[in-house]
């Protein structure tokens, strides 16, 4: 399913032209050393203030994450990952999760368990699930004069391993079905779990839906998009490349202007 080589070819050659979202991916598999590359922190950071320049919130993330970690040269350097996370924070859950997680534990600035426990719910109803087991901690430890709300805590869990529990085994059973010629059978069981968090199963029915399997008809490509996209939000490697191959012949199919471009550089 995936041509990390291509798929860098392509962003590259977008990026050229000044697209914020191609030069954000460039840099992300500059910094995993995707596409033939070695890795390269610096020169991923670089990528990554260019896309931020061009009004992508999503490399705004990225930087607050290497401030964060002190990588790309930078630093460890909590008020700048800080002020980095505010930047995204609209657009992108995972943003949300990191600021809840940051006034949580008091980093970059004075500990807000109030804010924390609000940011990390918030996170969690817009699709950013490891955001559940951060409140769950946030709710069972008493902050300072903040008492702890065990019954919160326990509720925060529980959605948790409901949701999370059997995630594999269900995607692997989805494989199967294709196997066995079942498509849409497949393609309707990884719709279903993309919908409770999973970028896995996002990533492979957007890979479905962009080759007709399972769904053929009218706005599949569009769909494979927007699944696809959500999915590489999140920084998950396949979503990414297999959502590069569909831009990339975007223009060419005559689709019109993609939704992946409208939810991720707003």
């Amino acid at each position: 399913m995936q041509d990390f080589k291509a798929a860098r070819a392509g962003f590259e050659q977008a990026a050229a032209t000044g697209d914020a979202y191609a030069t954000f991916n460039v840099g992300y598999m500059t910094l995993q050393g995707l596409g033939g590359v070695p890795k390269d922190e610096v020169a991923a950071r670089s990528l990554f203030e260019a896309a931020h320049a061009g009004g992508l919130a999503v490399a705004a993330c990225g930087l607050g994450a290497m401030h964060w970690g002190g990588q790309g040269g930078l630093a460890a350097d909590f008020s700048a990952a800080r002020a980095a996370f505010d930047v995204g924070a609209r657009d992108v859950a995972d943003c949300e999760m990191k600021l809840g997680m940051l006034a949580l534990y008091g980093l970059g600035a004075p500990a807000n368990v109030s804010e924390a426990r609000a940011r990390l719910a918030s996170a969690a109803a817009r699709g950013a699930w490891r955001s559940e087991y951060v409140l769950a901690q946030a709710n069972e430890r008493r902050f300072g004069d903040v008492a702890e709300d065990v019954r919160a805590a326990v509720a925060a869990y529980q959605r948790l391993l409901r949701e999370k529990a059997g995630w594999d085994s269900v995607i692997a059973s989805a494989g199967d079905a294709l196997d066995a010629g079942d498509a849409w059978g497949a393609l309707t069981t990884l719709l279903l779990v993309a919908e409770q968090g999973s970028d896995a199963a996002a990533a492979n029915a957007g890979w479905m839906l962009r080759r007709g399997l399972g769904y053929d008809g009218p706005g599949h490509l569009q769909l494979s998009a927007a699944v696809l996209a959500r999915a590489a939000r999140r920084g998950h490697p396949g979503a990414q490349v297999e959502l590069a191959m569909l831009l990339r012949d975007w223009d060419v199919l005559g689709l019109g202007q993609p939704p992946a471009r409208r939810d991720v550089a707003r």
